[in-house]
């Protein structure tokens, strides 16, 4: 029934009319202060005097709603009420209670009757809003809203909630001054910091984004062990895919706060996202350990045995997970996940519909669903919407990355490949498979990673990190290429050897020939990579572009892949990325093997023994065996690379040749 401490002193003996109204308050700051147990006895002592006492009754209602126990609450503020029926607070309390028992309806009356009996109520406005936006009426919620801050200007989470209505009514420049007053009332807050942080992110779009990440830091100077501020700025950085900040916020959560639940949950998922699978495994199992019933570590158990290939202990976990929680979207994600899906799956359908009106993750999944059916007009639709939900949150300027991808081929001609070799290690131990997503690097490691010489070490960022280390450490206004300009012979044989260091350390007890790098990005830096790497084994993994379009418009990517969320978008950043490539083979000569999806799928021993070739190493039969070698694949394809060849991706774009005009006209040409 709540906390029980112990106070110093002794209850009273029988009560006197006269020290009834002493003995309430005395209740109600031990109420207030926590101490439950001891302002329970003093309500029924008076109670026992006076039956019909109705601060005593209204309080003690109140003090078992605070206990959860909302079934005594409702018996006793009732009591309260009957002799008492124009007390503004009864009324506002009463609706906090029927709140609590999921009957917005009652507690809606509740309210407006507070309100008529005080109608500058700011308190009964904010609750009444809350009930409103619980039922989905947006429009009621924010009118109440206002009224809550016209009466009390500086209410803080009333200004949070109406910019959050504001955001789900699509009202971006309404919620952006609502969201500015929060802070105009407490600028050196940690609270509005982080109150504005957390709206800012609701809204979404790439300066908000950043603006939110602002407060939270802003935050966090002002009260350094903020949790919710970190908790906040990891969610932040997560979505918008800096997992290794995320992991550092919810680790300093974790470290504040050893038994933070929420933290250690978030901390197991980013990790799974960062292939730290070992780790977040030990997390998730130390709080089944406490809890066999914390439904959200089950599902994190579930996208574990998703991505080694366990998909019958993946639905396991996500089925417990179901019995506990039903209405938790993520399970059924995940479930969907775990098979090709059937027309007799009607109850997984129906489930994922049931959660389809705002989240993108469940829209992807009913466009998987679909897709599996053959049902491919409502698959795109589900895509599309899914993708929209996205796009809303996300900016992407294709002029941007078209210049960046003209400095990029202007600066790394041949000689400065072959100058910057000179400082480069010999080493033919990296392989590094790229390509955009979707276009076989997974399927590509998976066959290279079975042969006993190679450790297939996923999608790693310690590329991209040395040069966002060059970038930060270079002048303002240089970023990549320009920011590798002035590294010494010296500077690149180190940076060689860190990288080197750092991909042997992933697999210590195995003597490897060679090791994947799978990061399909690294294709940008692929002049940086040889540079560092004159030996180094690069495949490009490349497919039909509107097929590899398609597929990656298809999958639920993070805010990552921030021009894969609109098909425009998609089709110039694909054009430049075929731009580069061609670069790159331009100036690189026989160092990049050019290895095409529809060879592998079409004759994949050939293609397999090719691969293995170039690599540098004996076949081995192993390498056909791909889907069954047990190693983690946390990517999109991870329920494919444990299936034996496919051929049904293959101009898969024709089944939905009628949505995809735009990008049909960009990469005229290309296909």
């Amino acid at each position: 029934m709540g906390r029980k401490k112990k106070h110093p002193g002794r209850l009273p003996g029988r009560i006197d009319l006269r020290n009834v109204e002493k003995q309430v308050q005395q209740a109600l700051y031990l109420q207030q202060t926590g101490y439950l147990s001891q302002a329970e006895a003093i309500y029924k002592n008076v109670l026992q005097s006076f039956p019909g006492q109705p601060d005593c009754l209204h309080f003690l209602g109140m003090l078992y709603l605070q206990a959860g126990n909302s079934d005594l609450a409702v018996q006793y503020v009732e009591k309260s009420l009957q002799g008492n029926t124009t007390n503004a607070v009864y009324h506002n309390n009463y609706g906090l209670v029927l709140s609590r028992q999921n009957k917005p309806d009652a507690a809606i009356r509740e309210y407006r009757r507070a309100i008529e009996l005080q109608p500058d109520y700011a308190d009964a406005w904010y609750n009444l809003a809350l009930a409103c936006t619980s039922k989905g009426d947006l429009q009621q919620a924010e009118a109440a809203y206002k009224e809550a801050v016209r009466f009390r200007p500086g209410y803080i989470k009333a200004l949070y909630n109406l910019a959050s209505v504001q955001e789900l009514q699509s009202r971006y420049d309404d919620a952006s001054k609502t969201i500015e007053q929060i802070l105009k009332l407490s600028p050196d807050s940690a609270e509005a910091h982080n109150i504005l942080g957390a709206a800012l992110t609701k809204i979404g779009g790439v300066k908000n984004l950043k603006r939110a990440e602002y407060h939270f830091w802003e935050a966090l100077k002002f009260r350094p062990d903020y949790l919710e501020a970190y908790n906040n700025l990891g969610a932040l950085l997560e979505e918008t895919n800096n997992l290794e900040g995320a992991i550092k916020c919810y680790s300093r959560v974790v470290e504040i706060e050893p038994q933070h639940t929420e933290a250690i949950l978030n901390l197991a998922h980013v990790l799974i996202k960062d292939e730290q699978v070992s780790r977040a495994e030990g997390l998730l199992s130390e709080i089944l350990k406490k809890n066999p019933k914390e439904y959200r570590a089950l599902v994190g158990m579930g996208h574990i045995r998703r991505t080694v290939g366990d998909f019958a202990g993946a639905e396991e976990f996500y089925i417990s997970a179901r019995d506990i929680n039903p209405a938790e979207p993520a399970i059924y994600v995940g479930l969907s996940g775990c098979k090709k899906i059937t027309a007799d799956d009607i109850e997984l359908i129906n489930t994922l519909k049931d959660h389809s009106n705002l989240d993108a993750t469940v829209n992807y999944a009913l466009g998987k669903v679909f897709n599996d059916i053959g049902d491919y007009d409502k698959a795109f639709s589900y895509y599309h919407r899914a993708n929209e939900i996205r796009n809303n949150r996300i900016d992407y300027d294709v002029g941007e990355n078209a210049l960046i991808t003209d400095r990029i081929i202007s600066f790394f001609t041949g000689d400065v490949i072959r100058k910057m070799q000179a400082g480069g290690n010999n080493t033919e131990l990296p392989v590094f498979v790229l390509g955009t997503p979707r276009s076989g690097t997974t399927l590509t490691e998976q066959i290279i990673s079975s042969h006993p010489d190679v450790h297939g070490a996923g999608e790693l960022r310690f590329i991209s990190r040395q040069i966002n280390k060059l970038k930060k450490s270079a002048e303002e206004t240089r970023g990549y290429p320009e920011c590798i300009s002035n590294l010494t012979q010296a500077d690149i044989h180190s940076l060689a050897g860190e990288y080197i260091q750092k991909v042997t350390a992933l697999c210590p007890d195995k003597p490897v020939k060679r090791i994947t790098d799978k990061m399909p990005a690294n294709f940008l830096y692929i002049g940086y990579i040889l540079g560092l790497f004159p030996n180094a084994k690069i495949i490009h993994c490349r497919r039909h572009p509107l097929d590899a379009c398609l597929s990656i418009y298809f999958q639920s990517f993070s805010s990552g892949h921030r021009y894969s969320f609109d098909l425009v978008k998609l089709g110039y950043w694909y054009r430049d990325y075929l731009r580069l490539m061609e670069h790159w083979n331009s100036v690189t000569g026989d160092h990049i093997y050019n290895l095409d999806y529809n060879d592998t799928v079409n004759d994949t021993e050939a293609a397999a023994k090719n691969i293995i070739r170039f690599c540098g190493l004996e076949w081995n039969e192993q390498c056909l065996q791909f889907y069954k070698t047990e190693r983690t694949v946390n990517t999109a394809s991870k329920w494919q690379v444990r299936q034996p060849i496919y051929k049904s991706s293959l101009e898969r774009w024709k089944r939905y040749d009628k949505y995809i005009g735009p990008l049909k006209e960009i990469l005229a040409g290309y296909y």
